[in-house]
């Protein structure tokens, strides 16, 4: 499988605590880390800390379950 989900539909575990579902827009690869990170478009925004969230940061190790497209 590759490390480009875009356009994929995920959920995970945003900063330990928030539980997020939505479609990769961006992936890439952290520079000097060597680990993945993708940006989400939350399908239903959320609040965080007392902001509305539409998109957030999510490492390859914090997802928990992907499907095989978005389409």
């Amino acid at each position: 499988m590759s490390w480009n989900r875009e356009g994929q539909i995920v959920s995970g575990i945003y900063q330990n605590s928030f539980t997020v579902i939505g479609k990769v827009t961006f992936s890439r690869v952290k520079y000097g880390a060597g680990m993945v990170q993708h940006t989400l478009e939350l399908l239903t925004p959320i609040e965080i800390y007392g902001t509305m969230r539409t998109h957030v940061l999510l490492d390859e190790n914090e997802l928990l379950v992907t499907s095989m497209s978005g389409e």
